[in-house]
């Protein structure tokens, strides 16, 4: 996360909790969180999940009215996206055994038709000699 994505969480979060802070307050407070984060690391663009989490865990205090609710339409759209898209790549168990039951009797179709017409053609080669 860059600096001023962190910013523009932290003002998200402060306008959906109503608390009215100056535009400068809320960059100096997105730089003083991006800078405890990164710690004495040196700024390679951005900071991980478990930076920020720990930051937030040294004061405890910062993270309590700075969630954003679910009624926010974008929220809601994220997240039908993120879980449509998990149930595309992690299908149900059943699913998964299903898919695998049709294989097994494709292949095992498959094969008895090559031994059949293999064994017609052995017969019929037979029969001609």
């Amino acid at each position: 996360m860059t600096r001023n994505e962190l910013e523009s969480v932290m003002r998200a979060c402060i306008q959906e909790s109503g608390m009215l802070l100056p535009e400068t307050d809320v960059q100096d407070l997105a730089a003083a969180l991006y800078e405890d984060a990164l710690g004495k690391m040196i700024d390679s663009g951005g900071i991980n999940v478990d930076q920020l989490r720990n930051t937030f865990a040294k004061h405890p205090g910062l993270i309590d009215n700075m969630s954003v609710r679910y009624s926010t339409p974008v929220i809601q759209l994220l997240h039908f996206i993120q879980d449509a898209f998990h149930a595309l790549m992690c299908p149900p168990p059943y699913i998964m055994l299903t898919v695998a039951a049709i294989l097994v009797l494709f292949v095992y179709k498959e094969l008895n038709l090559i031994f059949t017409c293999s064994n017609i053609v052995a017969r019929i080669k037979m029969k001609n000699n």
